[in-house]
């Protein structure tokens, strides 16, 4: 039991031998007296290390010397705060090699400790591989995943190991959301966000960056061809109506719509395609509506002219319905002062013609069946109502 093969001796056992010596043994021997005390102070050792880790393993109010820099994060960082640290460790083994029996746990502890060295001869190298670089990066994630296991195998924390799990996990959030992006369409602020914060990232995060840099360089050279054409406004009614004044004219709209289909392809939104696309659709909501309006739906009684066409109330008020639900999609507040062409003629028709509904309800809606009021009518009654519903163009 006292034998040390390398690996330093289990003090269990080594009481275990000396109880069964003692007991098997008809004389006292004083060289047992001598193995007492040293598995005594070898055990006092053990309590103390094992109460240092223990000390490590709580979450404290107050820091010492000892105790790893801090950090509310979570994850990796979270664990690191908690392990015992390299400098607490190398002074427990200085302690320990004192001892005139070498305890396991001794031998256990200085091989993490000799470990944890080494691994931070490495993090140092990266840091300062990241330095040179002037900030740019020096490895990728899988790298520094490799040297983050190793550091929980061992279970040993130093400083530089904080500044390690710290780019880790920066680049593992960045890394989640940039295949997201990848793999969907994204919107343009939140893709210039992601390329600036990839391209400050100290580790190298692969090709995702470059697809996402891609995507956006393609996106703002779209959004260059198409201002090439309607310059951007300081305001966004402002820009909504030079789309429509550019669709006006028959080279800019076959131009803006080739755009569309073209930009339609790049999974970025942009408020460029958003205001663009909505003059579009107001457009062929115009074209549909023209039809249903008079010359002069505004004017005074009998003046307006006739549609080319009349439309049904429930068919119109539909129409009026889409033209509300393309007004949403711009999405802020000036929305309101949005109009579409012929909007406001087809919602006064409609006013016309619920007016007239109003007006005449008892007639319209008599119920033959009642016994309580009969309709009588007069002749002049109903060529006024005739009259006055010829005047509403639908």
């Amino acid at each position: 039991a006292l034998q040390d093969d390398g690996g330093g001796v289990d003090l269990s056992d080594l009481r275990r031998t000396v109880d069964g010596i003692e007991r098997d043994c008809p004389v006292g021997l004083p060289q047992l007296e001598d193995v007492r005390r040293q598995a005594a102070e070898a055990g006092r050792w053990e309590d103390l290390a094992a109460d240092a880790a223990n000390a490590a393993a709580r979450p404290s109010s107050s820091s010492s010397g000892d105790a790893p820099g801090r950090d509310d994060g979570d994850g990796d960082e979270a664990l690191t705060e908690k392990r015992l640290t390299l400098d607490r460790a190398e002074r427990l083994v200085r302690r320990g090699e004192l001892l005139s029996l070498r305890p396991s746990g001794l031998v256990r502890l200085r091989d993490r400790a000799e470990r944890a060295r080494a691994l931070r001869r490495r993090v140092a190298d990266w840091n300062e591989a990241r330095s040179a670089a002037a900030g740019g990066a020096s490895k990728n994630v899988r790298f520094v995943s490799g040297l983050i296991k190793q550091a929980n195998r061992i279970d040993l924390s130093f400083p530089e190991l904080m500044t390690l799990t710290g780019a880790h996990r920066r680049a593992e959030e960045w890394t989640d959301r940039a295949s997201v992006a990848v793999r969907s369409t994204i919107s343009h602020d939140e893709l210039e966000d992601l390329v600036e914060t990839g391209k400050g990232l100290p580790l190298d995060v692969g090709d995702v960056l470059d697809k996402l840099r891609t995507r956006l360089a393609n996106a703002n050279e779209w959004i260059g061809r198409v201002e090439e054409i309607v310059p951007r406004a300081d305001g966004r009614l402002t820009w909504l109506r030079r789309f429509r004044s550019a669709l006006d004219d028959e080279n800019d709209q076959g131009r803006l719509v080739s755009l569309v289909s073209e930009g339609s392809r790049i999974p970025v939104t942009t408020e460029t395609m958003t205001l663009l696309q909505v003059e579009i659709d107001a457009r062929n909501w115009a074209s549909r509506a023209r039809p249903w309006i008079p010359e002069d739906v505004g004017g005074p009684p009998g003046g307006a002219g006739a549609p080319s066409r009349r439309g049904k109330v429930d068919d119109v008020e539909n129409h009026l319905e889409r033209a509300s639900a393309i007004r949403d999609r711009l999405g802020f507040d000036e929305r309101k002062d949005w109009r579409l062409d012929g909007e406001e003629d087809l919602a006064a028709m409609v006013q016309m013609a619920q007016g007239w509904y109003e007006k005449y309800d008892d007639v319209i809606n008599y119920d033959s069946r009642s016994k309580k009021r009969k309709l009588r009518l007069s002749l002049s009654k109903l060529n006024a109502m005739a009259s006055e519903a010829s005047l509403i163009p639908l």
